[in-house]
């Protein structure tokens, strides 16, 4: 009890491993933020206005009130503007998203591997927008088969393209040797 309190510390040593699986442990988390943070803003710049759509309809057919059916937002023309501007909008914000990564990582690969989830997050907003579409009734809100048929064209459009990055991508790592 009288015994210094370097001498149990000389006599044990420090553990090392310890604080370095404490930093491993902090580095992955960290770089777990980073990517969840990178495909979360990345696909808000991609297809924001469809994963909103997504996420009220989601919201709207889980409550018991009123349901999807009868929300605004589930209007045909909003829908289908949601769907042009998206389209619109992703071959532009793809290249930027593609060009930035590049200033940061050389590797195309390494780009496609970090591009991929937010591709995914993007295919699935899309099939629930394709199901939502699908429960729309004809003759309310705008909706007629027509319509539904120009909304599912752009969700076909938005997904080739999507596809297309990543084809690009794919190609641009095989050609580059990495």
């Amino acid at each position: 009890s009288s015994e210094n309190a370097l001498v149990p510390l000389l006599r044990e040593g420090v553990s090392v491993r310890d604080s370095s699986v404490d930093s491993k442990r902090d580095l992955d988390d960290a770089l777990r933020g980073a990517c969840n943070d990178f495909i979360e803003n990345t696909s808000n710049a991609l297809a924001g206005l469809l994963l909103l759509l997504v996420e009220q309809c989601k919201s709207a057919s889980q409550s018991t009130d009123a349901g999807l059916k009868s929300q605004p937002f589930m209007r045909g023309d909003k829908v289908l503007f949601v769907a042009e501007r998206t389209a619109e909008n992703l071959p532009n914000e793809l290249r930027n998203a593609t060009d930035n990564m590049a200033l940061y990582l050389e590797n195309p690969a390494t780009q496609s591997i970090l591009l991929k989830p937010v591709v995914r997050k993007i295919t699935r907003a899309l099939d629930e927008g394709r199901r939502f579409a699908g429960e729309a009734v004809d003759g309310e809100f705008e909706w007629d088969p027509s319509l539904r048929a120009t909304v599912l064209a752009k969700f076909r459009e938005i997904e080739t393209t999507m596809k297309g990055a990543m084809l690009a991508l794919g190609r641009s790592a095989k050609s580059s040797g990495h």
